[in-house]
């Protein structure tokens, strides 16, 4: 229909003189030039186009054509903020869950671990907990640890960092756990949570405070919050893999003897499964410890919070022995978990 235009047929027409002169010059040029020769085209396309834009000043994305988000983004911020905060006289919201998590669970485990459980007793505890999972050498690295924890001024700090993680990690496996063995089970369910996982896997970490502070503002909740959402992925498909490996002849033999889906998962999968669940719990907890520092950003206290507050304040050795001791914590969580995946294997190898 546009042959009728002369314009049309002007550019048809120059589009097969440079599609033949290109041809004639892939046919002419070395094997390996002439088997890259549409690349070539497609270059001194791409360099003639840039070039055009370049005269007629399409260097710049045009204004018009911008699609500003600030606006609803900053009204849905203000309704969730208004309406969400407490929902009527319901006791329900945003809220009444900071205010429950921080109460209610928070403050319990900070006065536990640094009123009621003495520093001298709290080390002993998790020394014997090491001794008993992995033997003295363990014990005896924990100890040296935690006292060099308190030499640097860190334990009030420590300890509060740590029950942000307790409760972030709980929560993770209070989740993660029975959605990876829904998953493992239902083929439809791991399709529809696969994207979701892949982009909880994707986006920075930073990225989620964002909508968890547009609904809780700032504070340790936000933190635990975010890490959750952070540390979920692994927990779940590592749950998933662990249900899926289960040996066939197994899962055969218990369905044999009559056993029901719940004893089934309850009896065999579960238990023969616990070493690789353990491990998504450490590795959830190694995601959890990474958001510390980003969650000290948005008033989560804690080691986190000394690392910022020594940064912005230029205090660098504040922020150093701080950084210090979140290592430290974490080299102990996870040597401790990983001793107790040890040792859950041994026991699941022993139940084969």
């Amino acid at each position: 229909r546009w042959q009728k235009y002369g314009w049309a047929r002007a550019i048809e027409s120059g589009i097969d003189r440079v599609y033949a002169l290109f041809g004639t010059l892939g046919r002419s040029l070395p094997g390996p030039l002439a088997r890259h020769a549409y690349w070539w085209l497609a270059l001194a396309a791409l360099l003639l186009l840039g070039a055009l834009c370049s005269v007629l000043g399409w260097v710049d994305f045009p204004e018009a054509w911008y699609l500003s988000l600030a606006a609803p983004v900053n009204a849905a911020v203000k309704w969730a903020q208004v309406n969400l905060y407490e929902i009527g006289e319901t006791g329900l919201g945003t809220g009444p869950f900071s205010d429950f998590i921080s109460l209610y669970i928070l403050a319990p485990l900070r006065k536990l671990f640094t009123e009621i459980i003495p520093w001298p007793a709290l080390i002993l505890l998790v020394c014997a907990a090491a001794w008993s999972l992995s033997g003295w050498g363990l014990a005896v690295t924990y100890a040296i640890s935690m006292l060099f924890i308190g030499l640097l001024g860190m334990w009030d700090a420590s300890v509060d960092t740590f029950t942000q993680v307790l409760v972030a990690v709980a929560a993770t496996v209070a989740i993660g756990v029975p959605l990876g063995i829904w998953a493992a089970r239902n083929r439809l369910v791991e399709k529809i949570m696969r994207p979701i996982l892949d982009f909880l896997q994707t986006i920075p970490s930073f990225v989620y405070l964002v909508p968890v502070i547009m609904l809780f503002n700032v504070g340790r909740v936000p933190g635990i919050i975010a890490s959750v959402l952070y540390a979920l992925p692994p927990q779940i498909r590592l749950t998933v893999l662990g249900i899926r490996q289960v040996d066939e002849s197994a899962v055969e033999a218990a369905q044999a003897f009559g056993s029901t889906n719940m004893q089934l998962l309850r009896k065999v999968q579960f238990p023969l499964a616990l070493p690789q669940i353990m491990l998504g719990v450490n590795q959830a907890i190694m995601m959890v410890l990474s958001m510390v520092i980003i969650a000290g950003m948005v008033g989560a206290a804690g080691l986190g919070l000394e690392v910022v507050d020594g940064m912005q304040n230029n205090r660098m050795g504040q922020s150093v022995e701080a950084g210090l001791a979140i290592v430290i914590v974490a080299i102990m969580v996870d040597r401790l978990t990983q001793a107790w995946a040890r040792r859950a294997e041994e026991k699941a190898n022993l139940h084969v």
